[in-house]
């Protein structure tokens, strides 16, 4: 397929959920982040690059490369599989590759070009899904090896130093507040804001579709079926272990059918963060998107939820 399905957004705000949802629903793979170090040896070169179109040409050649399996790394199905993945017999991972089509990918490494992606591949489907910034914060500590494969300090700089070389009408000002940060968290929820500021502009821009997190967990089939009626699969019946059993375990994953998290649902969004960040720090890190991006109404619509 080359007009993939591309579900796009920031780390730890459901991607691989998301994924995981279309992907069983229509009954093709969903590659697992084809831009990561693990199977793209252009990487560092991806990741964080604004409207760069030497950036599109690499996502294209490794998107071409893995749509016709020329690369048949586990990696690419850790949304399909349970962990761990290694012990999996090779014969079963044969028939996968053998067996199932591939139709689209999902990425949280290219989000700031998807507007020039979309223009490579005008026939795709683009889904970008957002969620509030606290809960993803409260995610990402729990999951302290997420930024390893090349540190959370080259990560921040590789960010800064891109919104140094973009054209974007704020990129000084943008700069410019990054100075007053100070914990890794003020920068993450800095990074995010900033982040969605360039993405959701471009997901709008190209006429894709964006979901909030909170919703497709709160209104699960409802909100599954709204996907599958921008992707013209309207037909599909839904059914719950599409939406409550991920088939990729991850730690600490909150969207499950436990009745204890579901009857935490009239507590949302904060429930993703109560127990992760203190009063005064979840209030010091809303002033930061507020400040970044309170105008954004995307962004604005959140910070209306919950208590802060």
């Amino acid at each position: 397929m080359m007009n993939p399905i591309i579900i796009a957004g920031f780390g730890r705000s459901g991607t691989t959920w998301l994924s995981d949802i279309i992907s069983k629903s229509l009954g093709g793979l969903i590659l697992f982040e084809p831009f990561h170090p693990e199977v793209c040896r252009d990487a560092k070169k991806l990741i964080y690059q604004i409207n760069s179109k030497e950036t599109v040409d690499l996502a294209a050649s490794q998107w071409i490369t893995t749509n016709q399996k020329q690369v048949l790394n586990r990696w690419l199905l850790r949304n399909h599989l349970r962990p761990p993945i290694q012990k999996i017999p090779q014969t079963y991972i044969d028939q996968i590759w053998n067996e199932c089509t591939i139709i689209g990918f999902k990425t949280i490494r290219i989000n700031h070009t998807l507007s020039l992606i979309k223009k490579k591949w005008p026939a795709s489907r683009l889904i970008y899904i957002i969620r509030h910034p606290l809960a993803v914060v409260a995610s990402l500590q729990q999951r302290p090896n997420f930024w390893k494969e090349f540190g959370w300090e080259w990560h921040y700089e590789q960010f800064i130093s891109a919104l140094k070389h973009s054209t974007h009408p704020k990129r000084d000002s943008w700069i410019e507040q990054a100075n007053d940060l100070r914990t890794m968290n003020e920068r993450v929820v800095y990074l995010w804001t900033v982040s969605q500021l360039l993405s959701l502009e471009q997901v709008d821009n190209c006429g894709g579709l964006i979901i909030r997190y909170e919703d497709l967990y709160l209104e699960p089939f409802a909100k599954t079926r709204e996907l599958l009626q921008y992707l013209d699969h309207s037909d599909r019946l839904v059914h719950p272990s599409y939406i409550f059993e991920p088939s990729m375990t991850t730690l600490r994953t909150f969207h499950n059918s436990a009745a204890a998290n579901f009857e935490s649902t009239n507590k949302l969004p904060e429930v993703f963060w109560e127990h992760v960040l203190r009063p005064q720090e979840a209030k010091r890190l809303i002033e930061i998107v507020k400040t970044i991006g309170g105008t954004n109404s995307h962004i604005a619509s959140y910070l209306r939820l919950g208590s802060i």
